[in-house]
């Protein structure tokens, strides 16, 4: 069987919704897909070039010729997260002054996906969305739209988890 990368992040996290909109945010496209009675409808999935790889490869290249070496792409997404325990110190003032050049293009961005979403009729206000891959967490702290029928999935290894879910149980 095959599977849709984000229906994978959340086979096993749909917990009771039978209903929703999975919005994967990739570093090069947005994928939606509809989800009904927990079946993934693939003639009602969309993908649309719309990532986030642009903010960080600026980033990394801004880095490159005063710390003589590239910002890993995770330690720019653990500051974008909120979690610098992880990252080097020398990295952290040139993530955050890229960041602080980026935000408003970062919310930007989530002001984009949102007005994608409600372009293709997608209600963020009572339909269930789960938002998955790298810009589920720009979503949740910068999307304008929030609610109980908001869910975020950060979780790195959410897809192979997914995987391992779907091959167990519904081989």
């Amino acid at each position: 069987k095959i599977y849709a990368q984000c229906y994978a992040a959340i086979a096993n996290r749909m917990g009771d919704m039978d209903r929703l909109r999975c919005v994967d945010l990739g570093s090069w496209t947005m994928d939606v897909l509809s989800v009904r009675e927990r079946i993934p409808m693939d003639k009602d999935a969309y993908t649309y070039e719309l990532g986030l790889i642009t903010a960080i490869e600026r980033i990394k290249k801004d880095a490159l010729p005063k710390l003589k070496c590239e910002i890993p792409e995770d330690d720019i997404v653990d500051v974008i997260r909120g979690k610098q325990s992880n990252v080097n110190a020398d990295f952290i003032p040139f993530i955050e002054k890229g960041l602080q050049q980026y935000r408003k293009w970062i919310k930007q961005y989530a002001e984009e996906v949102e007005a994608k979403l409600r372009e293709i009729k997608v209600d963020l206000l009572h339909e269930n969305i789960v938002y998955v891959g790298g810009g589920a967490c720009v979503m949740k702290r910068f999307g304008r739209t929030q609610g109980r029928n908001i869910q975020y999935v950060t979780d790195v290894k959410a897809n192979a988890i997914g995987y391992r879910y779907l091959a167990d149980n519904l081989g």
